[in-house]
């Protein structure tokens, strides 16, 4: 079964172009979307995650476009993007209570215990933290939202090797008690040898 699928996505901004994406993630599958900085990862990543609309072609979701299922699907997918999409003003704690309003089946409990066991103070505020930690806050959030797919831009740029494997620890962690299917990029190799199952190539906005 493809939990997700794109078909022939066009999506332009500026001069830039992606082109005749076609595309699938099986369930339970783990895929690395490998490229040159500027061949269209994150702007993919950023289309799976509905940040940003296609202009042609579809994305279907457990075989169903977004519109046709809106909030069984967003309850399903998580999306981690290489930027801090919240008010970096609130502290772990708030921005995880207040996720909890409108997502109950958000993880509370299990994301405060995340936040400890990686040394991360929840009661300080985002922009107080460093740039590692950011990154694990956001991974963290993403996984304690329980979800059945899995999109990542660049999960662990910019960390070291020992915060790489707490990372994909926790999530291999969440995997063998879930049916998860991942979808990241990525440029660390390591991490596309021992990790991934397939290796997708992006150059100049396509898939080759």
């Amino acid at each position: 079964m493809n939990v997700l699928e794109l078909k022939n996505v066009y999506f332009r901004q500026g001069n830039f172009v992606l082109k005749n994406i076609n595309f699938k993630l099986k369930d339970g599958e783990l895929v690395v979307l490998k490229g040159k900085s500027g061949s269209g990862k994150s702007a993919l990543i950023e289309l799976i995650g509905n940040a940003k609309q296609i202009d042609a072609g579809k994305i279907l979701y457990f075989n169903k476009e977004m519109y046709e299922d809106e909030s069984g699907i967003r309850r399903r997918l998580s999306v981690v993007y290489d930027d801090i999409n919240f008010n970096e003003e609130m502290t772990g704690k708030k921005i995880i209570r207040e996720i909890h309003k409108y997502e109950p089946f958000f993880s509370v409990e299990d994301c405060l215990k995340r936040f400890k066991d990686f040394g991360i103070n929840s009661d300080m505020k985002v922009r107080m933290l460093s740039a590692d930690m950011k990154k694990k806050l956001l991974v963290i959030i993403a996984i304690s939202r329980n979800p059945d797919i899995l999109v990542m831009d660049e999960p662990t740029k910019g960390l070291d090797e020992e915060s790489r494997n707490e990372i994909w620890n926790m999530i291999f962690d969440y995997k063998i008690n879930h049916d998860l299917s991942i979808l990241f990029s990525s440029h660390h190799e390591h991490e596309m040898e021992l990790l991934a199952d397939r290796v997708v190539w992006m150059e100049n906005g396509g898939i080759r």
